[in-house]
């Protein structure tokens, strides 16, 4: 994504388990990683990636029902290894809008670090370049 080094990644969880990672008072949605809360110390272990410095964090928290298929990644995750919490970013370069579409998804393929891209059905790999 050619971020600063000093810039986190965002946390993506589930809103009906978010208590156990992130302290919200006031129960605020967080639809769009855009509210920031504290890290609970009992999860920051294994959420490095994903908090500030200070230990803060700028989830995006899923609420039931919003979006079936990426519940069910986050459960099937959190089944596998007892930690309901994924890395999560938006798709775009550091400085440039999100990706609105199939060309622009191939632009962030071919400028980045990126080796492969799903495009709906498609599989797409980025071919090796000579050094």
């Amino acid at each position: 994504k050619k971020r600063d080094f000093w810039m986190p990644f965002a946390p993506v969880v589930l809103r009906r388990r978010a208590a156990a990672y992130f302290t919200n008072p006031k129960a605020l949605p967080s639809p769009f990683m855009m509210n920031t809360f504290d890290s609970t110390d009992q999860r920051q272990d294994y959420m490095a990636a994903v908090h500030n410095a200070d230990l803060t964090a700028r989830p995006q928290l899923v609420e039931d029902g919003q979006n079936p298929a990426y519940e069910a990644i986050l459960e099937r995750f959190g089944e596998r290894t007892g930690r309901h919490v994924l890395l999560n970013t938006s798709f775009n370069l550091h400085g440039y809008p999100i990706v609105c579409s199939a060309a622009d998804a191939m632009g962030v393929l071919l400028d980045s670090g990126l080796q492969r891209l799903v495009l709906g059905p498609l599989l797409v790999t980025k071919r090796a370049t000579a050094p």
